[in-house]
């Protein structure tokens, strides 16, 4: 019995598959896509690019002054050394708090310590004839040959 059943309900729908219209559907289009014309939204990012440029701007500036400053301070370490008794050889910073110093006094040479706790005298001796001699040797070989 059920087999008859679905033969026939498997004839009705073809005969309605075959005498039914076929029409086709027409396809569809993708969406467009447009941007809001939003002022609220082109102020953004008009804003957005100047904090961007103002921000290169004093990165740019802060560079200039770092390099500016470290120049300025050099050139004064080597004009306060050049008419004194008292000439800082080098200095090396050891920590951000901790620095050592050769010193060079009336012809003798120190090396000290400054730290937060205060100046430390580390060592004292005069300069060998040998160093001297090999600064005249460096000199004469850097300078150019005629």
């Amino acid at each position: 019995m059920h087999k008859i059943c679905y033969m026939v309900l498997f004839s009705f729908g073809l005969a309605f598959g075959l005498f039914a219209e076929t029409t086709e559907i027409p396809p569809i289009a993708p969406p467009q896509l447009e941007l809001p014309s939003n002022p609220e939204f082109d102020r953004f990012y008009g804003e957005f690019f100047k904090m961007l440029t103002m921000l290169g701007l004093i990165v740019v500036f802060l560079m200039a002054l770092t390099w500016f400053v470290k120049r300025f301070l050099n050139t004064r370490l080597q004009q306060m050394n050049s008419g004194s008794l008292v000439q800082v050889v080098e200095r090396r910073f050891l920590t951000p708090k901790t620095s050592i110093y050769v010193l060079e006094i009336m012809g003798k040479r120190v090396v000290i310590a400054e730290s937060h706790s205060g100046v430390t005298v580390i060592n004292e001796f005069s300069p060998s004839p040998t160093s001297s001699r090999f600064a005249q040797l460096l000199e004469e070989k850097q300078k150019p040959s005629e």
